[in-house]
This record gives C-alpha cells, sequence and structure tokens, in this order.
C-alpha cells in the first residue's frame, strides 16, 4: 500500500485548514497525544492546537495567512513515519492589505496511520525556524 499520497494530503489540509481558519477540522488533523512545538511552546492533542489558534484568532481577528509548503520528504515504515518540509508563511493585516512574506522554516514531522487505518495524523509536529 502506498500511503505517500495520503501523508501529502495530511500536509496540504494543514496549510489550508489553517490558512482557512476551520480550527476545529485543521485540530483532528493530530493525534489525540500529538505535541505541535512552535515558538518554544509546545500544544498537546487537538484540544490544545486549537485552544492555541483559537487565542490567536482572537488576538489577531483581521489577520489572514498563506502557508506553502514545499521540498517535502516523507519517509514511512509501516504505520509511522517522518516527514521534513520547508515552509513559507505569508500574512496580511488588516484582510485588504497586500500579502507579505513574514516566517520561514522547516516542519520536522513524526506522522501515524490511525488505529482503524483511516487516515494519517501528526503524533509529533516541530517548527524549526531558518
Amino acid at each position: 500500500m502506498n500511503d505517500v499520497p495520503s501523508v501529502r494530503k495530511l500536509l496540504a489540509l494543514y496549510c489550508q485548514l489553517l490558512d482557512d481558519r476551520r480550527y476545529e477540522e485543521w485540530s483532528q488533523l493530530f493525534a489525540d497525544d500529538a505535541i505541535w512545538s512552535l515558538g518554544g511552546h509546545d500544544h498537546r492533542g487537538p484540544a490544545g492546537t486549537k485552544a492555541f489558534m483559537d487565542q490567536l484568532l482572537r488576538d489577531r481577528p483581521q489577520r489572514r495567512t498563506k502557508h506553502l509548503n514545499t521540498n517535502i520528504l516523507i519517509e514511512l515504515d509501516g504505520s509511522e513515519g517522518r516527514v521534513t518540509s520547508d515552509y513559507a508563511m505569508l500574512a496580511r493585516e488588516p484582510e485588504d492589505a497586500p500579502w507579505r512574506p513574514v516566517a520561514f522554516g522547516r516542519y520536522e514531522d513524526r506522522v501515524v496511520r490511525r488505529a482503524d487505518g483511516s487516515r494519517w495524523q501528526f503524533a509529533e509536529r516541530r517548527l524549526v525556524q531558518a
């Protein structure tokens, strides 16, 4: 079974759901015990990741983002895997302002296939600034 397309879909959904502010769906990309690490802080599981994004939206309601993910390297072994990819984040604030680059770096991920085999999720997602 070739799971690489499913892991690529996980990475694409991460960017698109996040940029569309669909935080409930986005948070479900993380396993129950997942760690999302960025800016020196760890957020745990779907509830922790969603709470962080909900607070960010309250703090910056006019900000819109666009995440670009590239140079994706996927290495799978059964129902687990490692993924590295480079990213760029564009933002505009207020919503009608021009897009501008605000962040670049690398994601270092550990992914797992759900026990029911239905999809892949992040077990760990670390944002490493370049």
